[in-house]
């Protein structure tokens, strides 16, 4: 189950507990160096345990929003990531990337759209 807290993406097993207190991933874009030496504006989504953070400089944690559905609020929203590209899936085993820009990186991949849905309150 994805869900905010704090403004912040994240990720957890259980939705059972509260998401204040359960263990809980944080979700970020494993952007690597390119061969000059800038960042990538493309990566593979990962998730570190709570609040760790990767040993990789070029990695995106803090910029993922919502984005309403433009027809009906009601019916949505879309995770985006730093309000520009997109998702896709990828490979054989269709891991999920982020592209800035559509041609770049890894081949085989389709475009994906990652739509929130409801999911009912659990009284604890």
């Amino acid at each position: 189950m994805f869900y905010f807290y704090q403004g912040q993406l994240r990720a957890t097993r259980d939705r059972t507990t509260d998401p204040a207190n359960s263990e809980w991933f944080s979700p970020y874009i494993n952007t690597e160096f390119t061969n000059s030496g800038r960042c990538a504006t493309f990566g593979r989504v990962g998730y570190l345990i709570g609040g760790t953070s990767s040993t990789n400089k070029c990695a995106s944690y803090e910029m993922f929003g919502l984005r309403s559905y433009e027809k009906n609020a009601q019916l949505g929203a879309e995770l985006v990531f730093r309000w520009a590209g997109g998702f896709w899936s990828c490979g054989d085993e269709e891991e999920i990337w982020y592209r800035k820009v559509e041609g770049e990186g890894p081949t085989n991949c389709y475009p994906v759209k990652l739509w929130t849905v409801p999911v009912p309150v659990i009284n604890l």
